[in-house]
């Protein structure tokens, strides 16, 4: 009996760490690829107000393991519908979708990962990182997203500042 509390404990574990346990976080912050922009973000998140203490769900296929044990992690393509599902991202309150440079137009892909998220989610502030934060793209969107500038996150985090979702919102509203 206890071999079996012990491997079923340990499976779950495991499907913790690869990414393959549903989320049922509410009101959480949810993170589109694990960038190092992403990284700075989450490091910074503790120390603003209204952003520590909550939920942080990492959704990316960048990395096959939960970088960081203390927050969720879900193993998929962030424009994958059940990838965000899993992510529960109906309930996030803030979601956060970094500019996947692997692609030749990144801001395409941030911008349909961005409409899957929009059309799962009617409440949540939605930020994207863009290459080119005056992407035409953007016009389209169902709702106003707040547009990171790729370059000014890189400045920051060049110049040691931590990134606000609080100045992220005044820099991009």
């Amino acid at each position: 009996f206890v071999a079996i509390i012990a491997d079923v404990a340990h499976e779950y574990l495991e499907r913790r760490i690869n990414g393959t346990v549903q989320v049922e976080a509410r009101n959480h912050i949810a993170i589109c690829e694990y960038t190092a922009i992403a990284d700075e973000l989450i490091q910074s998140l503790p120390q603003c107000e209204g952003f520590a203490g909550r939920e942080v769900v990492i959704v990316s296929d960048l990395v096959s393991r939960n970088p960081y044990p203390a927050h969720h992690f879900v193993c998929g393509v962030p424009i994958s519908p059940s990838a965000l599902r899993k992510a529960n991202i109906e309930e996030a309150d803030y979601v956060f979708i970094f500019a996947n440079l692997r692609f030749a137009d990144p801001d395409v892909k941030t911008m349909h990962t961005a409409s899957r998220v929009l059309e799962m989610n009617s409440k949540a502030k939605v930020f994207v990182e863009m290459v080119n934060p005056g992407n035409d793209l953007l016009k389209h969107a169902s709702r106003p997203l707040f547009a990171m500038d790729s370059r000014k996150l890189i400045e920051d985090v060049l110049g040691r500042k931590k990134i606000d979702p609080h100045v992220l919102m005044k820099q991009c509203g």
